[in-house]
Formats: structure tokens, C-alpha cells, sequence
């Protein structure tokens, strides 16, 4: 029986996390190109990330942002970026939101578990790498998007 004072949810492993992390670095392999892509649980804290060799340095701060703007807002950074281009921009005075295309919440059962941030690369290969890892994830738990 659930226990009424509290919640009983999914979240994203350590395990988990390192698997999606995985996942995004073969697709960046694929793709040519040089990420750091960082993994959140459903606050947005970190709980796994990585850096590839000859990423840029700060990529490592912004897959963490992108991450953690997804996991908070619960939809990908792409949508965050185009209410920002849309002259919405106070979206912009919460300092630890990224708008930028890269991040993507993972969901579950209807709840974020997660979110997944990936940078280093142009916009749409980090949006590209950071969906194909989330989709390939979760479809190994048989949840197919």
C-alpha cells in the first residue's frame, strides 16, 4: 500500500545515468564532433558527466545548464530558446536556465526521472545527440519513443 505523506516515483540511477551518458558519446563519435554531456536526476543535480577529448572547456558548465533546464522545466531547451526568441525574455532572469538546444528531460510514466545536456558541437548536433541518447535509453526499457 502507498504510503499517502510521501512519493513513490521513478528516478534516474547512477547506473542509468551512466548508460544515457554512454549512449550520447557514441552518438557524438558518430556524428564528428567533440561534447561534453552531463546527466541530472529530476531536480536537475548532476549525476554523471563527461568530456570528450578536444571539447571545449565550458561545454562542461553548459551540457550541466542544459540539463538542469530540462529536467526543471520539463521540456526540451530548443522550446525554452524559442519563447526566448519570441520576445519572452524574462525566461532569461533565472540565471541557472540555459535556452539554448541540447537538453532533454526524460520522462517516464508521465514524470521526469531525469534530463540529459549535451554541448560542444552547433546547436542542432546537440539537440540531435542528446534526443537519439534519451530515445535508445528508453527503449532498452522498453518505453519506445
Amino acid at each position: 500500500m502507498a504510503n499517502p505523506v510521501l512519493f513513490q516515483s521513478p528516478r534516474l540511477s547512477l547506473a542509468g545515468a551512466d548508460i544515457l551518458v554512454r549512449e550520447a558519446l557514441l552518438q557524438a563519435e558518430a556524428a564528428g564532433v567533440r561534447v561534453a554531456i552531463s546527466a541530472t536526476d529530476d531536480a536537475g543535480q548532476l549525476i554523471c558527466s563527461a568530456r570528450m577529448d578536444g571539447a571545449p572547456g565550458v561545454s562542461t558548465e553548459i551540457s550541466a545548464r542544459k540539463a538542469l533546464t530540462a529536467a526543471q522545466l520539463k521540456v526540451e531547451t530548443y522550446r525554452l530558446q524559442q519563447l526566448v526568441d519570441q520576445h519572452h525574455p524574462s525566461y532569461l532572469a533565472a540565471t541557472s536556465l540555459c535556452p539554448i538546444a541540447g537538453g532533454v528531460p526524460i520522462t517516464m510514466e508521465g514524470r521526469t526521472i531525469g534530463a540529459l545536456g549535451v554541448s560542444g558541437a552547433d546547436e542542432g548536433s546537440d539537440r540531435r545527440i542528446a534526443e537519439e541518447a534519451v530515445r535508445k535509453f528508453m527503449s532498452q526499457l522498453g518505453d519506445d519513443r
